[in-house]
């Protein structure tokens, strides 16, 4: 049921453009745009092949609630390798490989979603992503190839947890943990 939900979470982030002249999508109004750009990565890493599941240590899975191990699919929405964790108590988690745009989508007006720059992740740039009118779903875009970005997912029921965390913390904390895996190993 949870991968469910993040994965119609994820859709509703791309889907909520409409197309007018020139074939540009005119995001919801609702929605602030920033123009702002990224600092350049320290170095690229490519995730063509890399095990989403494989990069959150099970050593973290208490940070975060998770109790059981992620599944791996193909998420449709970016074409991309997703793992997602089910069987936490206080929401969802996912680490999606994009291979297919890099984290400047998110910057650019080409979706619907509001990007804002954030803190680095091992000097990766990051942008956070969320949508105003889901203000407990959260996600971290870091910058790690050139066209390629590692997207972390989390969604906080805010009802499971006597003191809440701020949700884009916990994602940009998520991606870190994510990060330091894929830094580690290549």
């Amino acid at each position: 049921m949870k991968i469910v939900a993040s994965l119609l979470l994820l859709a509703g982030l791309t889907s909520a453009c409409t197309t007018t002249s020139m074939g540009r999508p005119d995001a919801d109004p609702d929605i602030t745009r920033v123009d702002e750009t990224v600092e350049e990565r320290p170095r690229e890493i490519k995730i063509d092949g890399v095990d989403p599941c494989s990069l959150i240590r099970t050593s973290d899975y208490p940070d975060f609630y998770l109790d059981e191990a992620g599944v791996e699919h193909q998420d449709k929405t970016f074409d991309a390798a997703e793992c997602a964790w089910d069987g936490t108590d206080i929401g969802y988690f996912a680490v999606l490989l994009v291979t297919t745009g890099g984290v400047e989508m998110w910057l650019d007006g080409s979706t619907s979603a509001h990007g804002r720059a954030a803190d680095p992740i091992d000097g990766f740039p990051v942008v956070t992503v969320l949508r105003p009118e889901d203000e407990n779903s959260c996600f971290a875009a870091v910058d790690v190839a050139d066209g390629q970005q590692l997207l972390a997912q989390v969604g906080i029921d805010n009802s499971k947890l006597s003191s809440v965390p701020p949700v884009c913390d916990v994602a940009h904390r998520f991606a870190s943990s994510a990060m330091s895996t894929l830094v580690a190993s290549s």
